[in-house]
């Protein structure tokens, strides 16, 4: 449950902030990923579940955090990073409930998709998710 903005200060966020909501987006991902290589020997396996779970509240946090009035992305930011939310949410549930590796290439897609941040010209502080560059060496 996201809390009330009345009962938490405005607190400005930094760089370490920023790199531990990349490292925890990273982690879940290459959680998904680790449950996508398994699937492909045997099937879904025992840690799906909980790597679902992980992402879900990593993406949860991610949502409640943009809901907040004190958001400093620019809107259509905000707007596409939600709307991943709401696409994270309904992705995981379709999962559970009839799990396929598409699905979840689809889902760990999300994640890689999340931008690194915005072009400095456009804005030079933001808050919420940011991830790094992929293993492959794109830009996520």
């Amino acid at each position: 449950m996201c809390r009330d903005p009345e009962d938490e200060p405005h607190v400005e966020r930094d760089d370490a902030d920023r790199e531990a909501e990349s490292t925890a987006l990273f982690a879940a991902t290459r959680g998904l990923e680790d449950c996508l290589q398994d699937w492909s020997r045997s099937g879904p396996g025992a840690q799906l579940v909980d790597a679902l779970r992980y992402n879900l509240r990593l993406w949860t946090l991610f949502q409640c955090d943009l809901s907040q009035p004190h958001q400093e992305f620019l809107p259509r930011l905000r707007v596409d990073l939600l709307r991943r939310c709401d696409l994270v949410d309904r992705r995981t549930f379709e999962i559970i409930a009839e799990p396929t590796s598409e699905k979840l290439k689809s889902l760990i897609e999300i994640n890689r998709g999340v931008p690194a941040g915005p072009p400095p010209a456009e804005a030079p502080q933001r808050s919420g998710p940011r991830t790094a560059r992929t293993r492959r060496g794109n830009p996520s």
